[in-house]
């Protein structure tokens, strides 16, 4: 599709975040601000969903780090999650698994700011992922489309919105969907599930397979609940288990809270002990 269908010069807009590592904060455009420093202390993230859901939000989210950089980011479109991005050590996380780092990352301390986007700019957007496709964009083409010289250039029904310096050199395509799918905020979880625990003399023999408490455990909790309390016990938290082991970190509260009680963990006042 040539680039002169466009009536008029196309307007450079400054990104949302354009010395990110995360590629969604680069080409989203800038929004306008509506809240900062939002803290988890006085703030639930699921309230504040319902809250941008309830007037139809268009815009996005960022999550902060103390050095003001963006660890994480969450798009709404029509008052709906329909795209989120995260990084965690090194590698992007998307869509669920995104959403799970940025309540992570907030509980422990990361603030979040709310900015406004139109309605159009964000919905070509929304199909960002680790997938690009190779193709020509159609007539009707909404979406992405990476120009090879660190821009990208921002569709909507087959008209350049905008182009965006993003640092990005590929030439692929991102569509966007007509109606984006939602995602849906991890359940509200407590502290436990970023708190950090620790082995007892009974957990470190549960875990074991040479000793007889290993066949006692495994046949009381199962050999997928003493997988869980291995990785708890070596020290990740309950949210990154959930997220290694692909499991919904409310189902895991219980299973913490049994491992406590029956003395196989205890809870670790210093991460790095």
């Amino acid at each position: 599709m040539a680039e002169t269908k466009a009536k008029q010069p196309v307007n450079t807009l400054e990104s949302a975040r354009g010395d990110s590592g995360l590629l969604l904060a680069r080409v989203t455009p800038q929004g306008r601000v509506l809240m900062q420093g939002l803290h988890a202390s006085f703030v639930e993230l699921s309230k504040l969903a319902a809250h941008l859901n309830g007037f139809d939000f268009d815009g996005y989210v960022l999550a902060l780090e103390p050095d003001d950089s963006v660890c994480a980011m969450a798009l709404f479109f029509e008052g709906n999650l329909v795209c989120a991005s995260a990084l965690n050590d090194g590698h992007t996380l998307w869509g669920d698994g995104a959403l799970i780092e940025l309540a992570q990352r907030f509980a422990s301390g990361a603030v979040l700011e709310v900015c406004a986007l139109e309605r159009d700019l964000i919905h070509t957007v929304c199909g960002l992922s680790d997938r690009v496709w190779r193709v020509q964009p159609g007539d009707n083409f909404s979406g992405i489309r990476g120009l090879g010289d660190g821009r990208v250039a921002l569709y909507h029904d087959g008209s350049i919105l905008a182009h965006i310096k993003a640092n990005y050199r590929e030439t692929g395509a991102f569509p966007a969907p007509l109606r984006p799918a939602h995602l849906t905020l991890p359940r509200v979880v407590g502290a436990w599930a970023t708190e950090r625990y620790g082995f007892t003399l009974r957990g470190r023999d549960a875990v074991n397979p040479i000793t007889d408490h290993y066949n006692r455990a495994r046949a009381a909790y199962g050999k997928p609940a003493l997988e869980v309390l291995g990785q708890l016990g070596r020290g990740k938290t309950p949210l990154e288990v959930a997220q290694t082991l692909e499991k919904d970190i409310a189902g895991l509260e219980n299973m913490v809270e049994t491992f406590v009680r029956e003395g196989l963990l205890h809870r670790r006042r210093d991460p790095d002990m």
